[in-house]
């Protein structure tokens, strides 16, 4: 076979591993028994980071205040910066409350530092993290502690419900995305499999955090990582829900998944090295069958259009319609992009979810672009490749 097809095979493996070979094996995989105990009555801190939520935060104190036990726990709102009255409020709403509301408040250093910052403050048992423009159902903080009646449970992921502004917009092809991760992260837990929490509901065994440990700009997997590499597993609450909407404009997609795919890549390089890692032979193959997979599909599709290319070039018709064939899907979706960004025309149907895959890809490019450019580096200047080096 000659070393043009053997890089074929291995783009189309690549590209196939995430999305359709890992899901099936997942499958064939037995599940593991849940233990049953008590669910941990310590006290409980709710860590809320924000960052200019004036329209939010208020109500998102007095939310939470109400879900929690007025004698035992408190409320820590992380401002990451803000310039606009989210302090002002949040002090106006802890007058409102019998709760102890705590407010940090720091120069803007991203979220990933902020949480870090609050974490080295926080002497509760049980931490819970969620965002301030996200709405928790009545019962979200019960359904949430419910798992840690496991013994063997460190962390808890709460249940995400992405919201579209609009139903024909890019907002409801998220949605949709994030209905389908729903069914992977019950199997994954299902089967003590699961390593990646939510930044809109989650909750920690504080005793596991590590110590001394900086977080990439994926904080919440992370930190999941660290306590699921000392022999915890990761537990899916489905009934701990938590609602959020989710912005139509493309823009906002493109930024938000740069962010996103670059922490992604800065945790798998921080993580795929670990001994204890490697040692979980269930807990690896949902670390290179998950996240870290998905974001190096990016790169598969690359290698997989320049063997096509190379093919095409070398008189191949079949590799030429198929080049052809994706280079087409790409300019129509490309011209998709372009329009809605103008805010000139919204797509629907197929058209839109074309768009979406299209914005998914190229702003993971970009994030792998500025991983090389910033050899893996925070915004502020500190890399994960460290821990490998080190």
């Amino acid at each position: 076979m000659s070393t043009s097809n053997i890089l074929l095979t291995l783009s189309i493996f690549g590209v196939a591993w995430p999305l359709a070979i890992y899901p099936i094996i997942l499958r064939w995989l037995s599940k593991t028994p849940p233990r049953s105990g008590t669910i941990p009555d310590g006290a409980r801190v709710v860590i809320i980071p924000c960052h200019n939520e004036e329209q939010v935060i208020s109500k998102k104190i007095l939310d939470i205040a109400a879900k929690l036990r007025k004698d035992r726990d408190r409320i820590i709102v992380v401002d990451d910066g803000s310039n606009d009255k989210t302090v002002s409020i949040t002090q106006t709403a802890a007058s409102q409350t019998a709760v102890q509301i705590n407010a940090l408040v720091f120069p803007r250093q991203g979220k990933h530092k902020s949480i870090t910052a609050a974490l080295d403050t926080v002497r509760e048992p049980i931490v819970i993290i969620t965002d301030a423009n996200s709405v928790l159902k009545n019962n979200a903080i019960i359904e949430l502690v419910k798992p840690f009646q496991d013994s063997r449970v460190g962390v808890v992921r709460g249940n995400y419900i992405a919201k579209p502004q609009r139903e024909c917009g890019l907002g409801s092809i998220a949605a949709k995305y994030q209905h389908i991760e729903r069914g992977r992260f019950l199997a994954e837990s299902e089967r003590s499999m699961l390593n990646v929490s939510g930044g809109t509901l989650q909750a920690f065994r504080r005793e596991l955090f590590p110590k001394n440990e900086r977080l990439t700009m994926t904080e919440d997997w992370d930190m999941t990582l660290s306590i699921c590499e000392q022999g915890f597993t990761t537990a899916y609450a489905d009934m701990a829900t938590s609602e959020k909407y989710v912005s139509d404009r493309p823009k906002d997609l493109l930024l938000q998944n740069v962010r996103l795919v670059y922490g992604t890549i800065q945790t798998t390089f921080k993580h795929i090295l670990r001994p204890a890692l490697w040692r979980n032979k269930r807990l690896l193959l949902a670390f290179v069958g998950g996240k870290s997979a998905q974001v190096m599909t990016t790169l598969w599709l690359t290698l997989l259009m320049a063997t096509l290319l190379q093919q095409a070039l070398q008189g191949s018709f079949v590799a030429s319609l198929f080049l052809i064939t994706i280079a087409s899907i790409g300019i129509i979706a490309l011209l998709a992009v372009i329009i809605d960004w103008k805010g000139q025309r919204h797509y629907t149907g197929t058209m839109r979810t074309i768009e979406y895959l299209f914005l998914i890809q190229l702003s993971s490019l970009f994030a792998w672009v500025l991983f090389i450019l910033r050899r893996g580096r925070n915004w502020r200047g500190w890399t994960p490749l460290q821990s490998i080096r080190n």
